[in-house]
């Protein structure tokens, strides 16, 4: 909870400091505190701070006031009210430049910070964005607090888990463990082999601490099932796929209908072709649009609908590519969204109604 919980966004990775923004507020970073914080560097402050029970707040008002018509009144980082002494952290790398904004500018403000508390003789500790890059932000943290007297009393793990619940944390993280359990499971993949897959992939840290996470919850779950004699929807499809292979089960169709294929998975395309390979002279006839997928945190997989002669052999295709749901207006400014993603299918699209106006605002 303290590092992990959300994607750790590098603000050098992006291009404009709107999409940098736009990502934080899409993930809702708080603080074990509740802070809604503006970096994931700040995050990591935040919760250290808490967690060693050190009493801050967080962009409290500056003692003195510093706003005029051109600007805003100064709210450092963070404050320490019983020792009275701020805390700025700079997002700048080694070379002293800033991300998706002008450096010098950044680095202006730096100095205006610096000589307000000399000014005004309050004391400040400085954070480096390039120190959580290589790895010593906590560390040196740690150094300035205890050059500052600043003391810590750690906070009991049912104290911080307490907190936890109260914001709702256990459940979003909850959900997360539940769909990865589902997505394993969908895969035919073992803990150790997912646990495998992630480990090579890059900035897999945040998936690498859910898995890790997730070994002893899986083994209590699958004792839990067997205790009870119970299987889950998973389990459901796999043995009925071992029912068919293993010659227990014959089906006599002509044809299998399946609607929403889009949103199909591992496990439920293997059950499809075996049924349809078991039985005599069958064909698959399905539905699907990949404009329409929503359910990967579900375990779909989009393959099967984009590379369906791959994975089924071979086909024919109709495209049912006019729409009753809305007009042209709404389908034209659709249609430039959902191809942005290069791999959807190409396709033009027609529509029953027509518009001459504007119809999304």
């Amino acid at each position: 909870f303290e590092r992990y919980l959300y994607p750790e966004d590098n603000p050098f990775d992006f291009k404009t400091k709107g999409e940098y923004l736009e990502s934080l507020n899409a993930n809702d970073m708080r603080s074990l505190k509740g802070d809604l914080v503006r970096s994931h560097d700040e995050l990591l402050i935040a919760n250290f701070l808490f967690v060693r029970g050190i009493k801050y707040q967080y962009e409290a008002r500056y003692k003195v006031k510093t706003a005029t018509p051109k600007f805003r009144q100064y709210k450092p980082d963070f404050y320490f009210p019983e020792y009275d002494i701020y805390l700025e952290h700079y997002g700048i790398d080694r070379n002293n430049k800033a991300p998706f904004t002008d450096s010098k500018k950044y680095n202006k403000s730096m100095e205006w910070k610096r000589m307000t508390h000399k000014k005004n003789n309050t004391k400040c500790l400085e954070t480096f964005h390039y120190q959580k890059r290589e790895g010593t932000l906590e560390d040196s943290l740690e150094q300035q607090l205890g050059i500052h007297g600043i003391k810590s009393d750690p906070l009991p793990s049912d104290s911080i888990l307490g907190t936890l619940r109260e914001l709702g944390q256990i459940s979003v993280l909850s959900n997360l463990l539940s769909a990865l359990l589902r997505n394993i499971k969908n895969r035919y993949e073992t803990i150790d082999e997912a646990i495998n897959i992630a480990s090579r992939v890059s900035d897999s840290d945040q998936a690498l601490a859910a898995l890790h996470l997730l070994v002893p919850i899986l083994e209590r779950y699958k004792q839990s099932l067997e205790q009870n004699g119970e299987i889950d929807f998973e389990d459901m499809i796999h043995l009925a796929t071992r029912h068919v292979t293993e010659g227990l089960y014959t089906p006599d169709w002509k044809y299998i209908l399946i609607d929403e294929f889009q949103d199909i998975s591992l496990s439920r395309a293997t059950l499809i072709r075996t049924l349809r390979d078991r039985a005599k002279d069958c064909s698959v006839f399905c539905v699907g649009d990949d404009w329409q997928s929503i359910y990967r945190f579900a375990g779909s997989d989009l393959n099967y609908t984009t590379n369906f002669g791959t994975e089924f052999g071979d086909y024919s295709l109709v495209k049912l590519n006019r729409t009753y749901r809305f007009n042209n207006s709404i389908c034209d400014l659709a249609t430039k969204f959902v191809t942005r993603n290069p791999i959807q299918e190409k396709k033009r699209l027609m529509t029953h109604k027509h518009a001459n106006e504007p119809a999304v605002s």
